[in-house]
């Protein structure tokens, strides 16, 4: 079967529908992304707006060959001299009918996969439009959104919230976006963190009175001298 191509998740659709999400320019710069260094590469990102990926592959009706490519045909008796060939092949094209129908399950249950996670954060966003009014100013801005960056917030129950806090943050969607490139195992795990920072509730300060403090124990109350017993009025006599 042949496949569709993976909608691009960076592209702005306004704009450049056909351009790719990030473009790289070598300089020289960074080896820690967080500063700069004269005698290390750079990474020079351009801004573009987040655009969430819609769809992934679609099946043909045909199986295809994992090998070649090509679709896949029952073999053809008389096109074998040798009965024992003919055989053989019905038994490599039974493997390949196996392998290929694997394949194209896999690629309809990422379809599936990618097409839900576009309408849950579809539903997820039309949430943090009411929460944020300026929401579609910030999070839909100009800013680095890496293809591996857009792929984290996509997966994230706070994908919405992590989005407005990088329009709000462009320096550190910058650092993030420069990461992916170096090392994206740990532009994940900087993903991760904001996730887990966004995901606190905020403390919330009680509005009720303070509550009233008792009497300390060791106050007494006073007492005149004619009601004290011989031991209270030896006490008060020391304390004077």
């Amino acid at each position: 079967m042949s496949e569709e191509q993976v909608t691009e998740a960076m592209i702005d659709p306004t704009e450049q529908p056909e351009a790719e999400a990030l473009s790289v320019k070598e300089e020289p710069a960074l080896e820690n992304v967080e500063t700069e260094s004269d005698s290390e590469p750079a990474l020079e990102i351009e801004p573009k707006k987040f655009q969430p990926a819609e769809s992934f592959s679609l099946l043909d009706e045909q199986l295809l060959d994992p090998l070649t490519g090509q679709s896949l045909q029952e073999p053809n008796k008389a096109d074998y001299d040798d009965t024992k060939d003919y055989l053989e092949a019905i038994l490599q094209h039974g493997k390949k009918l196996n392998q290929a129908r694997q394949e194209a399950h896999y690629r309809e249950h990422q379809r599936r996969h990618v097409e839900m996670q576009f309408h849950t954060f579809q539903a997820q966003e039309a949430k943090a439009k009411n929460h944020y009014a300026d929401y579609e100013a910030v999070a839909h801005a100009d800013f680095p959104v890496t293809e591996l960056m857009g792929q984290a917030i996509m997966a994230s129950d706070k994908g919405p919230d992590i989005l407005y806090w990088l329009g709000k943050n462009k320096e550190e969607s910058l650092r993030i976006a420069r990461l992916s490139l170096e090392n994206p195992l740990r532009a994940a795990q900087e993903i991760g963190r904001l996730e887990a920072k966004l995901s606190k509730p905020a403390k919330i300060q009680s509005q009720a009175p303070k509550p009233i403090k008792p009497l300390s124990s060791t106050v007494t109350a006073h007492k005149s001298m004619d009601d004290m017993s011989p031991s209270e009025i030896k006490q008060y006599l020391k304390t004077r």
